[in-house]
C-alpha cells in the first residue's frame, strides 16, 4: 500500500466532531472502499448503485460522499486486509445514524438486534440471521450479490463492523469467536486479536458465546440509542425519498421527546449529523430555522398531544422538563397564542 492509503486508514477523519465521549463510536469509512484495484472500485460503485434506491439512507450512510470521492481518489497500491482494517478502525468516517443507533445499544444483544433489523433498509441486498445452539451464537451475513472481488471485499468490510461490535462487549475476552469471511486468514490476527480462529469462507459467519450477549457495550448511551432506533423505525416505515438537515433535526427532537421525554441538544444533534455544531447552526440559518425553533416546535408537539389526553398542566410541564409551571404556562402561550388551561378545556 502507498504511503498515501496508509494515512488515510490512520488519521482521523476530515468531518469535526464535538468532544466527548461518543467519539468512541463507529466512525466506518465508506469512502476507504474505493482504495483498492480501479476495477474492483467500480464493481464496488455499481453495487451501491444498484442495490440502495434508497436517497435518505444514502444520505445518512454518507453514501454520496463515498461515490464522490471515489471518483478523486488516486490510484493506490492493493492491500488484501484494507477492508477489514476499515471496518475496524472507528476513527474515519462515521456510519451515520444506523450505525450510532447500533453502537450506543445497552447490550451486544441489543446491538446486534437493531443491526438485524434495519440492514435491509440501509444496505440493500444484505441482510442477517441469527441461530443459537448448544451455548453458541451464530450470525451469518447473507447477501444477494454477484460474488464478484468487490462484492467479496463488501462482505469483509460489513463483516468487520459487526465484529467491531462484537469487540465493544465489556467480557469480549471470553467470545471465543470464530471467523469466517471470503479471504479471511490469519494474516487478518493483528486486525482481529480477540479472535480465536479466522479462516476463509464462501459468507460471513461469526460464532462465539452467547453469554457475552447479555453483557453491556463500552459506547452504551441507552437515551441516545432510543432516540435513534425510534427515528430509524418512523423512518422505515414511511420511506421518505429524501431528507435534508432541517427535517432530520426536526425529527430527531421528536423522537428524543417522545422516548426520553426531552429534546436533543445542539451538541448530539451535532454529533449524530457528523457536523461541528456551529456547521449546523449555520445549514439551519440557510432555511431561516434556529436550532431552538426545532427544539420548541417538538416540545409543543408533544405539550399538546399530552395535555389533549387529559394530562394536568402540572405533570405535562414536569414530563417535559421545566423546572416550574409557570414556565411551562409561559412557553405554551407563547407557542400556542393561549394558555395551557384554556386550551385543554376547549380539547375536552
Amino acid at each position: 500500500m502507498s504511503v498515501n492509503a496508509k494515512n488515510l486508514l490512520e488519521q482521523p477523519g476530515t468531518w469535526p466532531l464535538p468532544i466527548g465521549p461518543r467519539l468512541a463510536a463507529v466512525r466506518a469509512p465508506l469512502q476507504l472502499l474505493a482504495l483498492t484495484r480501479p476495477r474492483d472500485a467500480a464493481g464496488i460503485k455499481r453495487y451501491l448503485g444498484q442495490t440502495s434506491g434508497n436517497s435518505f439512507a444514502e444520505d445518512h450512510l454518507a453514501q454520496g460522499v463515498f461515490l464522490e470521492t471515489l471518483e478523486r481518489l488516486s490510484r493506490f497500491d492493493n492491500e488484501n486486509n484494507l477492508f477489514v482494517r476499515a471496518g475496524m478502525t472507528p476513527e474515519l468516517p462515521s456510519l451515520g445514524l444506523y450505525g450510532k443507533a447500533c453502537v450506543h445499544a445497552d447490550t451486544l444483544w441489543t446491538a446486534l438486534a437493531c443491526a438485524k433489523q434495519h440492514m435491509p433498509y440501509f444496505y440493500g441486498g444484505m441482510q442477517l440471521q441469527f441461530h443459537m445452539t448448544r451455548r453458541r451464537f451464530r450470525i451469518r451475513l447473507e447477501s444477494s450479490t454477484s460474488g464478484d472481488a468487490a462484492d467479496k471485499q463488501l462482505v469483509q468490510y460489513f463483516c468487520a463492523l459487526l465484529c467491531y461490535l462484537i469487540k465493544l462487549s465489556v467480557k469480549v475476552d471470553d467470545a471465543d469467536l470464530q471467523l469466517f469471511y471470503p479471504g479471511g486468514s490469519t494474516s487478518h490476527e493483528h486486525v482481529f486479536s480477540f479472535a480465536t480462529r479466522i479462516a476463509n469462507g464462501s459468507e460471513c459467519v461469526a460464532e462465539f458465546n452467547e453469554a457475552i450477549l447479555k453483557y453491556p457495550l463500552t459506547t452504551s448511551d441507552p437515551d441516545l440509542h432510543s432516540v435513534l432506533t425510534l427515528f430509524l423505525d418512523r423512518i422505515q416505515r414511511q420511506r421518505p425519498q429524501g431528507t435534508d438537515v432541517y427535517s432530520t433535526v426536526k425529527g430527531l427532537n421528536e423522537a428524543a421527546i417522545d422516548a426520553c421525554f426531552r429534546p436533543v441538544s445542539l451538541a448530539e444533534a451535532a454529533y449524530i449529523l457528523d457536523f461541528h455544531p456551529r456547521t449546523l447552526q449555520l445549514k439551519l440559518k440557510e432555511r431561516h430555522i434556529r436550532f431552538s425553533d426545532l427544539r420548541d416546535a417538538a416540545l409543543h408537539r408533544k405539550a399538546r398531544l399530552e395535555l389533549a389526553a387529559g394530562r394536568s398542566i402540572s405533570e405535562t410541564s414536569d414530563l417535559l422538563g421545566f423546572e416550574h409551571r409557570q414556565s411551562f404556562s409561559e412557553a405554551f402561550s407563547r407557542w400556542e397564542g393561549m394558555a395551557p388551561s384554556e386550551f385543554a378545556s376547549r380539547r375536552t
